[in-house]
């Protein structure tokens, strides 16, 4: 996209054209993102399979503690029922350090992230 008809004033900020209106995008967009991240997080403390699914791609590629890949939204929903299933009560869920870029059409974020619990087998356990 070309930018140079709405050249912003602060030259760090990225604009877009949307229906022909010209909104300021860099911060709203990591500000979404972090909603974003902050939904996930609160739905897999929750085990809400539903709403944990609903901040997935269709064809997500998906990697987790256990070293586990999942290839598409279906595999990544058994995957994470398997988890979820996995503790006995709630999951203590935290991420650290979320770190933003995001540009036009593309972000990208990563964080370190923390799960801990009671398993149904009563062990009690805590990764990151």
């Amino acid at each position: 996209m070309n930018h140079s008809n709405h050249s912003p004033a602060n030259p760090t900020t990225v604009y877009s054209r949307l229906n022909g209106i010209v909104a300021t995008t860099a911060s709203s967009d990591e500000a979404q993102i972090r909603q974003i991240m902050a939904d996930l997080t609160a739905s897999l403390r929750a085990k809400d399979i539903e709403k944990s699914m609903s901040h997935y791609a269709p064809r997500i590629r998906f990697f987790d503690v256990m070293h586990t890949q999942s290839i598409g939204l279906e595999a990544c929903r058994r995957r994470t029922e398997e988890w979820f299933s996995s503790f006995n009560g709630p999951i203590a869920y935290d991420s650290f350090d979320l770190s933003i870029t995001a540009a036009d059409d593309v972000a990208f974020c990563h964080s370190l992230n923390q799960a801990a619990g009671t398993r149904v087998d009563g062990g009690k356990i805590e990764s990151s």
